[in-house]
């Protein structure tokens, strides 16, 4: 009998476009289905956590928290090699917990490291910024949630406007840098067979879910009996 570890499977995009809200329905998805019968992933998920990045209750990832809410300046390449840490400090875990059968949804990996560091365009440079992070564990799916300007932007002016929660912007949620950043995820995607888009726009959060089980549900036998890989080797 195959042994079937949990699945890998990464949510991406840019600020704004939903990630968190999905990553969170699809654990309690995952955590719900039937073993068996119509809706169930065949008995291949049985459990899932909920990761992200980054990690803020380790002490590298207080720093970068620090950073983001612009309570302090961080050299690029200096910020750019903490959040890359900050993903590797949590790998003895992250394997762990996929060997026991548990998949883990991880609301942004290292290929967000990537495309807001290279966006920056500050002499880091692309191939630069993969470095840090070779050899991670390689995700089994990549959901890329595909989100326009003018959608971004009003959900940021909604989550100001909105008078049940203080929302203070983080340091990169300005949209000529998230067009940016954007442009780097498509440079990201081409040629890996593990990434799927999903338009967001004008679509209820119900919807983006069922598209993004779905996605999963097509994929989860597969992945689950293969050896986990390495990113970027």
């Amino acid at each position: 009998m195959i042994k079937r570890r949990g699945m890998l499977i990464v949510l991406e995009g840019c600020d704004g476009c939903g990630k968190s809200t999905q990553a969170r329905k699809l654990v309690d998805a995952l955590n719900t289905t039937p073993r068996e019968g119509e809706g169930s992933l065949g008995g291949h998920v049985t459990h899932a956590e909920l990761w992200k990045f980054p990690n803020r209750d380790t002490a590298i990832g207080r720093l970068i928290d620090e950073y983001l809410q612009n309570k302090c300046e961080m050299e690029d390449h200096a910020i750019h090699l903490l959040f890359a840490a900050n993903r590797w400090e949590m790998v003895p875990c992250l394997l762990e917990t996929l060997e026991k059968g548990i998949s883990v949804i991880m609301d942004r990996y290292a290929f967000s490291g990537l495309a807001f560091s290279a966006a920056k365009k500050k002499k880091l440079g692309f191939q630069w910024c993969k470095i840090a992070d070779q050899g991670l564990p390689r995700p089994d799916l990549v959901l890329y949630l595909s989100l326009s300007s003018l959608e971004m932007e009003a959900r940021w002016n909604k989550k100001e406007r909105d008078g049940t929660m203080v929302y203070i912007r983080e340091r990169y949620e300005k949209v000529a840098f998230q067009n940016q950043v954007q442009a780097e995820y498509g440079k990201l995607m081409m040629g890996e067979d593990n990434w799927h888009v999903i338009e967001v726009n004008n679509k209820s959060i119900e919807v983006i879910h069922r598209n993004l089980l779905n996605i999963i549900k097509d994929n989860v036998k597969i992945s689950t009996e293969k050896v986990i890989g390495k990113l970027w080797l």
